[in-house]
């Protein structure tokens, strides 16, 4: 199964490190509302929740997951690749 959450960890060290953070065209707020929350343009694409690399793959495994791949994405997602045995 394919996951793909926001990395809550990528998103505090944009906003920490860079005060004048943007998104494309989205800055401040705006900017922090779509990574957190998604863009919201269609039901189904909202965020619930948000992760970091250790709490998503202890959640995983918790649950009965074997990890086969687990990064950031280079951005404000985690990307993670898990099978169920």
């Amino acid at each position: 199964m394919y996951i793909q959450v926001p990395d809550m960890e990528a998103i505090a060290k944009k906003i920490v490190l860079n005060p004048n953070f943007r998104y494309g065209d989205l800055e401040g707020w705006k900017a922090i509302s779509y990574w957190v929350y998604g863009a919201q343009d269609y039901p189904e694409n909202a965020h619930k929740t948000g992760f970091t690399i250790p709490t998503l793959k202890k959640l995983l495994e918790t649950i009965g997951f074997k990890i086969e791949e687990i990064e950031n994405d280079g951005g404000t997602n985690i990307v993670c690749w898990v099978v169920k045995p």
